[in-house]
């Protein structure tokens, strides 16, 4: 490695903005600031001497020195490698990168920084990243991991905060990155406001997109319209209420001859009065005109009531009904 020294470095002159080789993404510093209280920093940070100020860019150790900016400490022991007076030195990176991937588990976000970097601050091709790189942050060697790790550190900071804090999946933070940040931010709104699980979000997301096509609209603007807010501010509602009501009001946006449809079926089955051993089903998104009734008996007796029953609805006509469900 370069001349290195150890050396008492104010902290004013490192240069905090710089992450030439620094791809730490960890929002809550609370627990290293209690760590750093009570032992001080065990070990030193490792910096690269720049020729221009602020004097000093970090190599490994982010974290470190943000916790003692926080606790207002002026100094830091660090080691300093040799003055940098050309371009980024991959080796410094991988410096830290492997000191950081032997002593802790790297988290999705940091996962698409080293990506980021290797690829285009140093050049490295597909092949190189899949073969060498990925497998050792577990990400294994298929392409698909690049298309859903490299949009991830591009990311606004509450939705890198979500996938860290596993609410939505690195997979999904991608898909999310095809939409524009006001619309990104809305939809996690959303996903927290209704506390929706991952499928769900995927659920939500369909909704909301096929409407903003069909109506030309921002998927911010369908989140935020006013029968939604409502919903949302409602509360009286509990939680479950809520969710339903926004999946209810957003369906009939997106299918409303269906839910339509749906809505008169439902009005149908409680004038038939059907018992719970019988059970009466439209056609999948009432897309053909095949209904079924399935029952349920265990003797003679039963299998006689449940007739009884079927011949009362035959009586009184009001399957005709079934004819106007959809116009």
């Amino acid at each position: 490695m370069d001349n290195q020294s150890l050396r008492n470095v104010l902290i004013h002159d490192i240069d905090l903005a710089d992450r030439t080789y620094v791809f730490t993404f960890e929002p809550y510093l609370s627990t290293m600031i209690e760590s750093i209280k009570k032992t001080g920093v065990l070990h030193p940070p490792v910096l690269a001497l720049k020729s221009e100020k602020p004097v000093y860019r970090i190599i490994s150790g982010l974290k470190r020195i943000l916790a003692l900016a926080h606790l207002k400490e002026k100094t830091v022991d660090a080691v300093v490698v040799d003055e940098v007076n050309t371009g980024p030195d991959p080796d410094r990176f991988l410096m830290n990168f492997y000191d950081n991937v032997s002593t802790r588990n790297i988290n999705p976000i940091e996962k698409s920084c080293v990506l980021n970097i290797l690829k285009d601050r140093f050049n490295l091709d597909e092949k190189t990243i899949l073969d060498q790189f990925c497998p050792m942050i577990g990400l294994g060697s298929n392409p698909k991991v690049l298309d859903n790790y490299l949009p991830l550190c591009m990311m606004e900071d509450n939705l890198k905060i979500a996938v860290v804090e596993e609410f939505i999946s690195p997979e999904m933070c991608a898909a999310l990155s095809r939409y524009s940040s006001k619309d990104r931010c809305a939809l996690l709104s959303l996903f927290y406001a209704l506390r929706l699980g991952k499928n769900r979000q995927k659920e939500f997301i369909r909704l909301i997109s096929d409407i903003s096509v069909i109506e030309d609209k921002d998927m911010s603007d369908v989140i935020g319209q006013e029968n939604v807010r409502h919903i949302l501010e409602d509360e009286s509602r509990n939680l479950n209420s809520k969710l339903n009501g926004v999946k209810n009001v957003l369906r009939q946006q997106r299918y409303p001859r269906f839910m339509d449809a749906e809505t008169k079926f439902d009005q149908l089955k409680k004038e038939l009065k059907l018992p719970p051993q019988i059970s009466f089903n439209p056609p999948p998104f009432f897309e053909n005109d095949k209904y079924s009734i399935r029952f349920e008996f265990t003797d003679q007796t039963e299998f006689d009531k449940v007739m009884k029953i079927l011949r009362r609805i035959s009586e009184e006509r009001k399957l005709h009904k079934l004819d106007t469900l959809i116009e």
